[in-house]
């Protein structure tokens, strides 16, 4: 069931008393519900998940990410840090002070 679906921020019930709202802001309402402010914005638009759909569908969006691509501009990155601040960084050895 629905209700037992962890996929599932809202249930029915909150959904309906989000779009009966008119007194919080969706910023508000978002820490009310613990949930993010977009997904307030959906329940009280629900065009708007469409729009979204459609703009991910025609600028063929993907799921995730290139996995090779990332593993190569990450270690491209890592390489330029080590080549800046050397190989071995010194740990910090300092004792904090205490309040006289």
């Amino acid at each position: 069931p629905r209700e037992h679906d962890r996929r599932f921020k809202l249930t029915d019930e909150q959904r309906e008393e989000i779009r009966k709202d008119t007194t919080h802001s969706q910023r508000e309402l978002a820490l009310m519900y613990g949930v993010s402010r977009s997904l307030i914005g959906i329940v009280k638009n629900p065009e708007r998940l469409e729009q979204i759909r459609r703009y991910r569908e025609e600028r063929g969006w993907r799921a995730f990410y290139d996995k090779e691509k990332h593993r190569h501009t990450m270690r491209s990155h890592r390489a330029h840090k080590k080549s800046i601040f050397g190989t071995a960084r010194k740990p910090n050895t300092s004792t904090p002070q205490e309040p006289k």
